[in-house]
C-alpha cells in the first residue's frame, strides 16, 4: 500500500532548505540564502522532523558533526509539549562501516535516552574512539503508521571513556521521569495535599 507524503507540496522554504539546495540561490526563496558550506555542515534532517514540529535547542547542535568531551556527547531535540504525549521515538547508534573488530559492541547500550514533555535527549558514552552515527526515528500516534528518520548526527570520538559500562536495556519510554510522569504530577500533588489535610 502506498501513501502520499504531502510535505513536499508547497513546503515552507525554511523547511525545504534542510533537504534540498537549489543550484540557483534565488530559488531558496529565503531572505538570507544558505551557502553550500552551511548546507553541507548542517544536521541531516528529514521531513518527519518538521511534521513533528521539532527544533534544535542549542546552536552547537546545529552542526551535523558533534565532538565528544571526555568520551561523552549529549544530543537533544525540542518538541511541542502539547503534542509530545503522542510522540514515540527510536534510535540507532553505530560505528563507521570502515571499522571491523569493534562492530560487535552494542553501542545502543551506552546511550541514556530521556523523554520529557518538551525535549528528548540522548546521552552517549563511548568506550572506544572512532567515528559514529546516531539516527533518530519517530512518529506521532494516530498520524503516522511507521517510524521514519528524523535526523542523523555524526559523532567524532577522539577521547574514549574507559569507565563506560553497558547500561541495562533502555525501556521504550526512556529513563527517568518522563512526559507521562509530568502529566500525572498535578494529580499526585493534589491527592497528597488532600490526604495530608484529612490527617491533620
Amino acid at each position: 500500500m502506498y501513501t502520499v507524503n504531502e510535505f513536499f507540496f508547497i513546503p515552507d522554504p525554511d523547511h525545504l532548505i534542510a533537504t534540498h539546495l537549489p543550484d540557483d540561490p534565488h530559488w531558496q526563496l529565503l531572505d538570507t540564502p544558505a551557502t553550500f558550506q552551511e548546507f553541507e555542515d548542517g544536521v541531516y534532517i528529514r521531513d518527519r522532523f518538521f511534521q513533528l514540529d521539532l527544533s534544535i535547542p542549542e546552536q552547537r547542535l546545529k552542526s551535523g558533526v558533534q565532538k565528544t568531551v571526555g568520551g561523552h556527547v549529549v544530543i537533544s531535540l525540542r518538541m511541542p509539549a502539547e503534542r509530545s504525549a503522542k510522540y514515540d521515538f527510536r534510535y540507532l547508534l553505530f560505528k563507521s562501516r570502515h571499522s571491523t573488530s569493534e562492530n560487535q559492541i552494542p553501542y545502543e547500550r551506552f546511550v541514556m535516552y530521556e523523554k520529557k514533555s518538551d525535549v528528548i535527549s540522548y546521552t552517549a558514552r563511548f568506550p572506544v574512539t572512532g567515528h559514529f552515527k546516531l539516527d533518530v526515528f519517530g512518529l506521532e500516534v494516530g498520524q503516522h503508521d511507521s517510524y521514519d528518520l528524523i535526523c542523523s548526527y555524526l559523532i567524532d570520538c577522539t577521547d574514549a571513556d574507559k569507565k563506560a559500562t553497558l547500561l541495562p536495556d533502555c525501556p521504550e519510554i526512556g529513563w527517568g521521569p518522563g512526559s507521562l510522569t509530568e502529566q500525572v504530577k498535578p494529580y499526585i500533588s493534589t491527592s497528597y495535599l488532600a490526604v495530608c489535610s484529612d490527617t491533620v
